[in-house]
């Protein structure tokens, strides 16, 4: 059955989202909007699955242009983002009568959506996000990024689109990889803000062709995007609660890029999970509860510690690069104490090397 949510996210800006099995109505969705002609920036995996059924749906529309992007963490950069613009460009895109349409997962519809903010100083926005992590994550809130060399995210705007459509039926095709990586993102949403998505939906996760798969996926990326949907509606920029929702991301970006990218943001992201917890039993002194806890749930996800990066130096070194980095090296991580209870917590360099120190000795959590 079709949902259709709508999320305020500034005083002129809302972002509705369209959540269906298919992609039955797209094209009819960004005509309603007054575009005539769309400029598709596409993940090429998706498309040679979902090509055909795409330009069906958008056959009523003047095709302006496409980008293919190979989805591969060594096309963030700054170079595809060039070759977005001169493809857009080449296109002769118009604020007034174009849409850019991003079909792909959070790479692409990062790379896509950046483009769309710059060019021309904002273009219309619309995101068909066809991975389990864009869809119960990436895809709203509007943050965009490319990397700049091997730091992840460097560079970036805040441009939530004007439509999402979702259509759960695309993770039909999804690489295991990157569907363990969408279960990494949905667990960390329940540790912020609903623990009842860890305890219902994610105690066990049917198989893309189990029967009531595509229901699951429904709800799942329902409630994920309404917890997040709540914070970024309120904090769009990060200036406050939103940082919430970097919970795992210190370490998992580091730990995803000491990986050489061999791990799925998603994967790295739930192993930040279980060692910044133990970050926090460390800090407190208390019991080791919640670590184990989500270094247990973490098999039924599909998600192991395997090719995670034990080296100080080499943690260190993309940890300097994080955004988060304030004076004096201080950085804020957001510690999870307990299940919707994770807190902003400032470390200096002298606590997080002695933290960062205990957490390499043990062999238990990882």
């Amino acid at each position: 059955m079709r949902r259709e949510l709508c999320f305020p996210m500034s005083a002129d800006r809302v972002t509705g989202l369209v959540l269906d099995a298919g992609l039955e109505g797209l094209g009819a969705l960004v005509s309603s909007s007054g575009r005539s002609r769309v400029f598709l920036v596409a993940d090429e995996r998706a498309l040679s699955f979902w090509g055909d059924e795409l330009d069906l749906e958008l056959s009523g529309l003047e095709q302006a242009g496409r980008l293919l992007i190979r989805a591969e963490e060594a096309a963030k950069t700054v170079r595809t983002l060039e070759s977005a613009w001169m493809a857009m460009r080449q296109a002769g895109l118009r604020r007034s009568a174009d849409a850019v349409v991003c079909f792909g997962g959070g790479l692409v519809c990062d790379v896509g959506a950046l483009a769309a903010s710059t060019y021309l100083r904002g273009l219309p926005l619309i995101l068909v996000p066809s991975t389990l992590l864009c869809q119960v994550d990436a895809c709203l809130g509007g943050k965009t990024a490319v990397n700049l060399g091997d730091a992840k995210n460097q560079l970036g705007t805040f441009y939530p689109a004007e439509s999402v459509w979702i259509a759960t039926r695309l993770l039909a095709t999804l690489e295991p990889g990157h569907f363990r990586g969408g279960l990494g993102e949905a667990l960390k949403t329940s540790l912020v803000g609903d623990a009842s998505i860890a305890a219902g939906l994610l105690a066990r996760v049917p198989g893309a062709g189990e029967p009531g798969f595509e229901d699951w996926a429904s709800s799942l990326v329902e409630r994920c995007l309404r917890v997040k949907g709540a914070i970024v509606t309120e904090d769009l920029l990060e200036t406050g609660r939103r940082v919430l929702l970097n919970a795992g991301h210190t370490l998992g970006h580091a730990l995803e890029s000491a990986s050489g990218f061999g791990l799925t943001h998603g994967e790295a992201v739930a192993a930040g999970l279980v060692l910044e917890a133990r970050m926090a039993e460390l800090l407190e002194g208390s019991a080791p509860g919640l670590s184990l806890e989500l270094a247990g749930m973490l098999p039924g996800l599909g998600i192991g510690f395997a090719g995670l990066s034990r080296s100080p130096g080499a943690l260190a070194d993309f940890l300097e690069r994080d955004k988060k980095t304030g004076r004096g090296g201080q950085r804020t991580w957001v510690l999870p104490f307990g299940w919707e209870d994770c807190r902003p917590t400032l470390l200096s360099p002298s606590e997080e090397s002695r933290l960062l120190g205990s957490l390499l000795e043990e062999d238990a959590a990882w």
